[in-house]
């Protein structure tokens, strides 16, 4: 079973989702991640300093894609389109640029800037044929349950359930699809 992230940032998503064989694959990227913000402040960049650039960096892009995009006929932001012009823009390629801006906004949900919402954040989705059982296992390895309501979707936020931001602003989706063991 494979997964699949989008990141959104001020409600606008990467457009190359992440691929990943499995969540411990995603586990591994957010300690390299923690350790980012660690090694910042032992070169002297507090983490205000750190924030401010990570949020300089995405309201760049978030500007550029949303132009880009309204230069489109169908108004569709699509990576595969849009990445020569990144490239030109910001001097690397679309994978450089997604690595970027799921750091940056993994970092800013750790250091409290923003919260993962409606607006900010991740969805994740299984991938496979069978989906209910692709869930049933990331939810196994999550130490959730799976819900049994009729309208069960795939989809859902990515929270750390351990964490405290969770058990105060966890993701609806995320809640109406997962439930404490």
């Amino acid at each position: 079973m494979g997964i699949e992230i989008q990141c959104f940032y001020k409600g606008t998503p990467f457009p190359l989702a992440l691929n990943l064989p499995d969540m411990d694959t995603f586990k591994e990227m957010k300690a390299l991640w923690n350790e980012c913000i660690i090694q910042g402040m032992r070169d002297g960049v507090s983490m205000p300093e750190q924030a401010k650039d990570y949020f300089e960096q995405l309201n760049k892009m978030v500007k550029w894609f949303v132009k880009w995009a309204r230069k489109q006929k169908d108004k569709m932001l699509n990576g595969k389109k849009c990445g020569k012009g990144f490239e030109k823009e910001f001097g690397m390629d679309l994978t450089h640029g997604q690595s970027i801006w799921y750091m940056n906004v993994y970092m800013l949900m750790k250091m409290g800037q923003i919260v993962d919402d409606e607006m900010n954040g991740w969805l994740m989705m299984t991938k496979g044929e069978d989906q209910p059982t692709s869930l049933n296992e990331l939810a196994k390895y999550m130490g959730q349950t799976i819900n049994t309501d009729k309208d069960q979707t795939h989809m859902f936020c990515d929270h750390d359930p351990t964490a405290p931001e969770f058990k105060e602003n966890g993701g609806e989706t995320f809640r109406r699809l997962m439930t404490k063991k």
